[in-house]
């Protein structure tokens, strides 16, 4: 298929007689090719405009005098000043334009990397890029940029390019909840069935659950789940400054039944999602269902095992002008997790990883599709005020390993991004009795460079 970059050089031809110096980079995530360097000439004073087409990275661009970039030589730069209907759409936020430039004759460099990238970064010819893949840097007489266009039909590939990746995040959200919801659902439960969770005080709350496996010689009850739970998610996501600028609001219901026979531990969850996405303008809702079986098995008092599958499938409808749209992901993941009531203290942790597939088409135009490997970590600490009531707070760190490809046989982009983001949460739990517990969290991003991330949680637990 034919690069998204190639698509942009031929839908930007210079105006007639237009001095004109381009040149393709691939950025790669560090070390050689991480910096790319455009070198031009002027044989006379001259006003310039400067300006990226970066359709996989959020570029950021240096201009230096002389062909060797140093701190005495730096002249200026910018960060997401071209706008989409001149330069295009980015990979993650708006390209970059230095504009009507007055320049003497002479030797001159432009540097360009992912943001963020600073200036330094650019005098070493390294930086460390989260999003990697091709970006153009052309060189313009002054003036011309206001002149540019971007065809009707390629913008229109653009803007639909643009919502794919808006629906893979919220895709993506999607099953990073549910796959937290049942992670630490699984940490709390198992403590209570095998009789971890040392309670401070109380003769009931805190002991372990008898297995009803066998308990009755109603044949019936062992095959009949041992409680019920459910949860429901508030997210919000905004992307306020980067090329898609949406607001989305997520609601989430999950639910659940588990089982415990002898070390094992069973169950499955089935989820829906609503949400509604406002964007200047270009707005839509979607309806997400899933299922999520999972499984557990204690390796002793301190450590169990884990693992979860999930399919989700989301329906998107397109309204003021989105279009409607398919979503399927798939989803495992393995984890190791760990538990230790000390005292009053409770500290929980678990690592992992999960892939997840993910197809994105809509309705009569582009396709998307991505694959990403997710390493977990995450570190909870606890407190038992008293037998009914623990407070919490933690920390997840998850790194993604992500390929992705989105267009038509015309324009297609391949993007690589290796990231990493940190999110905080706390919390409450109350035990009514030894059958009936709630639960309210809140949880935030802090550090996503493309998004912010708030949720807010309820839960409920039935002992059957």
């Amino acid at each position: 298929m034919k690069k998204y970059t190639g698509a942009l050089l031929f839908a930007l031809t210079p105006l007639a007689n237009a001095i004109e110096v381009s040149q393709t980079f691939n950025i790669t995530p560090s070390g050689q090719g991480s910096v790319g360097f455009l070198n031009f000439s002027l044989n006379a004073p001259q006003s310039v405009d400067i300006f990226t087409q970066g359709p996989t990275i959020d570029p950021e661009i240096y201009l230096f005098s002389g062909l060797s970039p140093s701190t005495n030589t730096l002249l200026t730069g910018d960060d997401d000043g071209c706008p989409d209907a001149f330069c295009g759409v980015a990979g993650s936020a708006n390209n970059s334009l230095i504009e009507n430039f007055s320049l003497t004759s002479g030797d001159y460099t432009v540097a360009v990397s992912d943001f963020p990238f600073e200036s330094s970064e650019a005098i070493a010819g390294t930086n460390d890029n989260a999003r990697t893949g091709d970006v153009v840097v052309t060189v313009r007489d002054a003036g011309t940029i206001t002149g540019l266009f971007v065809p009707n039909d390629t913008m229109q590939i653009m803007e639909d390019m643009a919502q794919v990746e808006q629906e893979q995040t919220q895709s993506e959200n999607t099953v990073r909840v549910t796959s937290n919801v049942i992670g630490n659902h699984f940490v709390d439960v198992i403590a209570i069935a095998f009789g971890l969770d040392a309670s401070p005080s109380g003769p009931d709350i805190g002991k372990p659950k008898e297995n009803q496996l066998g308990a009755s010689s109603d044949s019936a009850s062992a095959y009949s789940p041992d409680a019920f739970w459910g949860k429901h998610v508030y997210t919000n996501l905004t992307e306020d400054g980067g090329n898609l600028g949406y607001d989305t609001d997520l609601y989430q219901f999950i639910g659940g039944l588990d089982k415990r026979i002898g070390n094992f531990f069973i169950g499955s969850a089935v989820s829906y999602v609503y949400g509604e996405t406002n964007q200047a303008g270009n707005n839509n809702s979607t309806h997400t269902i899933g299922i999520t079986p999972y499984a557990a098995y204690k390796i002793n008092d301190f450590l169990f095992a884990s693992g979860l599958a999930s399919y989700n499938y989301t329906s998107v409808n397109g309204t003021e002008g989105r279009r409607d749209a398919d979503v399927h992901n798939y989803s495992g993941e393995l984890t190791l997790n760990a538990f230790k009531a000390i005292d009053s203290f409770i500290v929980k942790g678990r690592g992992g990883l999960r892939y997840t597939h993910n197809f994105t088409s809509l309705e009569g135009t582009i396709d998307g599709s991505y694959d990403q490997l997710t390493w977990i970590g995450d570190v909870e600490f606890g407190y038992h005020i008293n037998n009914k009531v623990n407070v919490f707070t933690g920390v997840l760190y998850e790194y993604i390993d992500k390929e992705a490809t989105v267009g038509t046989n015309v324009l297609a982009v391949n993007s690589v991004t290796h990231d990493g983001v940190v999110y905080a949460r706390a919390g409450v739990n109350y035990r009514v009795n030894d059958e009936l517990s709630f639960g309210l969290d809140a949880s935030s991003d802090l550090n996503d460079e493309d998004n912010d991330i708030m949720s807010f949680g309820a839960s409920v637990r039935l002992e059957l």
